[in-house]
């Protein structure tokens, strides 16, 4: 049961905060700041509705409740706890706040790329691909953010000794 306790850890705290995360006012918290950033990024005014962040640039971009980040979000924080935590109090105070950090930094990213991917991939692509290329390009940046703190979390091999000839 020790070997899958940081398993089964990941995969409860994952489910838990993606089930309190998916509330629309909680997925807000995501969102707007997510959305207020990439405008920033672009360099366009921003505006908000009930459910909507529009960036008004050209084309126009809206950022749903779909590209809140809440996926990410759970995921950072259920390999956070399962793996990284541990035993240690310290980290699992600063938990939270780095993975919101790390969420809304990465996925305001995300939202600059596939503006500027969009304004390429609509002239080029047909129009029944331009939601896989949406896709497809969230999904890539993700899985990148994952794979890149997972790599810079883990520890370092121990150094090989030396032996005196």
């Amino acid at each position: 049961m020790k070997k899958q306790y940081p398993l089964l850890l990941a995969a409860g705290l994952m489910l838990l905060v993606h089930a309190l995360f998916s509330t629309a006012p909680l997925t807000r918290l995501l969102q707007m700041p997510s959305g207020a950033l990439a405008a920033l990024g672009i360099g366009c005014p921003v505006s908000f509705s009930a459910d909507m962040v529009h960036i008004h640039a050209r084309p126009e971009l809206t950022v749903s409740n779909a590209c809140s980040g809440v996926r990410l979000f759970a995921i950072l924080v259920g390999l956070g706890g399962g793996y990284w935590c541990g035993r240690h109090p310290r980290r699992w105070l600063a938990l939270l706040p780095l993975a919101y950090g790390v969420t809304l930094f990465s996925n305001s990213v995300r939202i600059v790329m596939v503006w500027h991917f969009r304004r390429i991939f609509e002239s080029v692509l047909p129009e029944w691909l331009h939601e896989f290329a949406h896709l497809g390009i969230g999904t890539v940046w993700s899985l990148t953010i994952i794979a890149a703190l997972l790599y810079a979390s883990s520890r370092p091999p121990k150094p090989l000794k030396e032996t005196n000839p």
